[in-house]
């Protein structure tokens, strides 16, 4: 064997090395970063549950009749007190009325169903899920250290969704949060499914197939489609999906947190416009992307309160909240799409929802 050879099987031999190192460094590196980054996670929602721990809740009681009806709109109250947290219906006149001793992070319902994310525990929550024609409830999951984000029912009923935060606790940092978006059929909530589970196309890979992305915020249509929020730390996308066919796909919205209509015609979603959210609608038909007339920043995923009309929560003018901040205060606002000026809808509350049958 000729030195010229020999020198040429040994530079080889380096080189595989060399990459064999490499891969494993950055394998490493990954899992080194992910460890942190759900180390700080702990440490941060420690020191929320913590908060959390000195609320004197009876979870007892029976689950209530909510009474739905096509004008029925219930948000959770947040009026700092023993109330705090309470699901409340909002009356003809304005007012609000306690609705059992239903207590939620998030609340989302339709069509006799609901889902509640609440604590279950001094470092744990849980999402139940409520069957108010028949009173009843189920427990769907029990989770540690994580904090609920986002609560979604079909208009039909028959598809439900969550995100919780594993890492982090706001949209706005969005390199420096993980998320876990699970869909589930109302009917056997034991079978949960997260979107990474879904399929794609080929040409969707370099997207779903990221290691650094994230879910969020999903928002049902008709007969299992469904909207949700797709981003990598570095971009954020809305995509579109089918549950009965686990398929996702790309599409080319820049923004988060999508809310569809009940007519099924308009999304409404955020759009990340110098470290703030504002809210933007989006013409399913013709393409066009519209900012609404709300100025102040909105990170909220927004509620239909009916075909024209969103409900959003933000908080009060003036509030400022830290880390000793045990009751959180938000108002919820009404915003038609027609220009019209921010009406104020309930304040200290957040979580709208109003119940419509399915327009579409």
């Amino acid at each position: 064997m000729s030195n010229s050879t020999r020198n040429a099987m040994t530079a080889m031999g380096v080189m595989a090395l060399l990459a064999v190192g490499y891969v494993g460094f950055t394998f490493w590196r990954q899992s080194a970063d992910i460890d942190s980054r759900n180390a700080a996670a702990e440490e941060r929602a420690a020191e929320f549950v913590d908060q959390l721990a000195a609320r004197d809740i009876d979870e007892e009681e029976e689950p209530v009749d909510l009474g739905f009806d096509d004008d029925s709109e219930f948000l959770v109250n947040r009026i700092p007190g023993d109330d705090y947290g309470r699901l409340v219906r909002r009356t003809s006149t304005g007012d609000r009325e306690n609705v059992g001793n239903i207590r939620c992070e998030r609340f989302h319902a339709a069509d006799d169903n609901g889902l509640c994310l609440w604590r279950s525990g001094i470092n744990s929550f849980k999402a139940t899920l409520y069957d108010f024609s028949e009173g009843t409830e189920e427990e769907v999951l029990t989770w540690g250290i994580r904090l609920p984000s986002r609560a979604r029912i079909s208009r039909d009923g028959s598809f439900a969704s969550y995100t919780v935060f594993a890492e982090g606790s706001g949209y706005q940092d969005v390199s420096g949060f993980v998320t876990i978006a699970e869909l589930f059929d109302t009917s056997n909530p034991e079978e949960r499914f997260n979107l990474f589970q879904f399929d794609h196309s080929e040409e969707d890979a370099e997207y779903f197939d990221d290691i650094n992305s994230n879910f969020w915020g999903v928002t049902w249509g008709r007969a299992g489609e469904f909207y949700a929020t797709w981003g990598n730390g570095e971009e954020t996308r809305v995509i579109k999906g089918n549950f009965d066919d686990k398929t996702i796909e790309i599409l080319d919205l820049i923004g988060s947190c999508p809310s569809l209509s009940g007519d099924g015609n308009t999304l409404v979603y955020k759009k990340l416009i110098d470290e703030e959210f504002f809210l933007v609608s989006y013409d399913l038909e013709s393409g066009e992307e519209t900012f609404l007339n709300e100025t102040r920043p909105v990170d909220d995923q927004v509620e239909w309160l009916d075909d024209n009309t969103i409900g959003y929560a933000i908080h009060p003018e003036g509030f400022v909240s830290d880390e000793t901040t045990v009751q959180p205060e938000f108002d919820t606002w009404s915003l038609t799409l027609d220009g019209s000026e921010p009406e104020l809808f309930l304040p200290n509350s957040d979580s709208p929802v109003n119940y419509q049958e399915t327009s579409f």
